[in-house]
């Protein structure tokens, strides 16, 4: 490379972020990003550091970059001086901050709900509508080191004008992240993304990863990398802090929150704890089985009756065989003589892979009394589950079918189930979404996909 040539970073050079830091700007009505990142040839050679600012005019709802704030952080060849050199620079900075957005599209849509892609500027209306909102051009720009997850999540919690939660204020999702950044430090999310990649020595934030492994890691590195600015996995989130807040004083709560981070079926059963216990109907965290160490997951009273709750989250394609053959594992454990009624709640949980699923009909009929064929232990099974409607805040809870043992030890009825089990909602906003998804796009001339 001789000094007067030009090579366009865009073509010739590799444009890199290492940080980014939102803040509110002096200016009226806009913010600010400060980006530090380098530029290094694409064959082996020097990296170049810089620091630019970037603006965001919440009139026009876009980002721009300062090219007159762009500065060089080391000697630099005379060539990456040159205007267009700094300007290609920009414009791939720019990329980065263009948002994809996804809404779903007015109809039947028998075949299968249909989607609508965006990938230009938003209207008001939009981006209300919108279920995802993402920069996903981001991805390939940002290099951030996992120490730094945390502050740099607080940092667009508070800052980012383009980060926010359906039904919850800013100041919700900051006041939360206190809670999680102590259950899921920055470790065990890159632990997460280690078990899921196939290089796990290489493995970083912006790698690919499906947001059902090890929910919530992949949420959590999505926000700190600048992708994810509106996602249902942060109303689960903010749900889950609120949970873990209020079962942190609570008789042997603790000791299930210091667990919550080794296996998703814990985060469920803190949420669903948390729910019991603000409706005052949680009798106990975790009682003993009366067999050995056994215990089940929770105690609840309904009136004077109090009874056991195995909850299990499931997503297999059959449930009704997975669940006989949960209710025959847990069986093995239980004693001969019951001390009360224990009662099986089904968590069906969606997963990204829907082709392998039944349709939410056919998984709710599959599930009967057959269930309890070998089994007088368990007195009912309860089918249910969790989701964001579209109106977003807290998660909400569905309880679509109750199956009875009508030979069991200790008999229940659908009633004093119903008490326990009660949706935390009167009105839904369609369309509903589940906690965990990733959407498998298709380039189509309409701008349309299929979920």
């Amino acid at each position: 490379m001789t000094p007067s040539s030009i090579l366009p970073p865009a073509t010739e050079y590799q444009v890199r972020i290492n940080d980014l830091r939102f803040k509110t700007s002096l200016e009226l009505g806009k913010c600010e990003a400060f980006i530090h990142g380098y530029v290094k040839p694409h064959f082996a050679g020097k990296v170049h550091p810089f620091a630019v600012t970037g603006y965001y005019d919440a009139v026009k709802r876009l980002w721009g970059i300062d090219l007159q704030s762009f500065r060089w952080s080391s000697p630099v060849p005379r060539s990456l001086f040159d205007l267009r050199n700094v300007d290609s620079i920009c414009r791939a900075l720019a990329s980065g901050f263009r948002l994809l957005w996804m809404q779903p599209v007015p109809g039947s849509n028998e075949g299968g709900a249909q989607i609508q892609v965006g990938h230009t500027l938003m209207s008001e209306e939009q981006a209300r509508d919108a279920f995802s909102i993402m920069r996903s051009d981001i991805l390939s720009l940002y290099r951030l080191d996992w120490s730094k997850l945390w502050p740099t999540i607080e940092n667009r919690l508070m800052h980012d004008p383009e980060f926010w939660v359906n039904g919850f204020t800013r100041q919700d999702a900051v006041d939360a992240a206190q809670v999680l950044k102590a259950v899921f430090p920055w470790e065990w999310v890159r632990r997460r993304y280690r078990d899921a990649a196939k290089k796990p020595l290489e493995v970083g934030m912006w790698d690919a990863m499906q947001a059902d492994q090890g929910f919530p890691a992949y949420v959590l590195a999505r926000t700190a990398i600048g992708c994810i600015c509106k996602d249902p996995g942060w109303n689960y989130l903010i749900t889950l802090a609120a949970a873990c807040k209020l079962l942190k004083d609570y008789p042997k709560g603790s000791s299930l929150l210091h667990r919550i981070a080794t296996e998703p079926g814990h985060i469920h059963q803190a949420n669903f704890s948390s729910y019991l216990l603000r409706r005052q109907l949680l009798a106990e965290i975790e009682p003993a089985t009366g067999s050995g160490n056994a215990k089940h997951d929770m105690a609840a009273q309904a009136g004077n009756a109090i009874f056991d709750i195995e909850m299990k989250a499931l997503t297999s394609s059959d449930p009704a065989r997975q669940v006989t053959h949960e209710i025959e594992e847990k069986c093995r454990k239980l004693p001969s003589a019951l001390p009360r009624p224990v009662v099986f709640f089904v968590l069906l949980v969606e997963t990204s892979i829907a082709s392998n699923h039944k349709s939410w009909p056919d998984q709710l009929s599959s599930i009967t009394p057959d269930v309890f064929e070998r089994t007088a232990s368990v007195s009912a099974v309860v089918v249910g589950r969790m989701f964001i409607d579209s109106a977003g805040g807290p998660i909400k809870w569905s309880f679509d079918k109750f199956v009875i043992n009508d030979h069991a030890h200790h008999c229940v009825d659908e009633q004093s189930l119903r008490l326990v089990f009660e949706p935390n909602w009167q009105r839904l906003t369609y369309p509903l979404m589940p906690i965990v998804f990733t959407y498998n796009l298709t380039d189509k001339a309409d701008g349309k996909t299929n979920k």
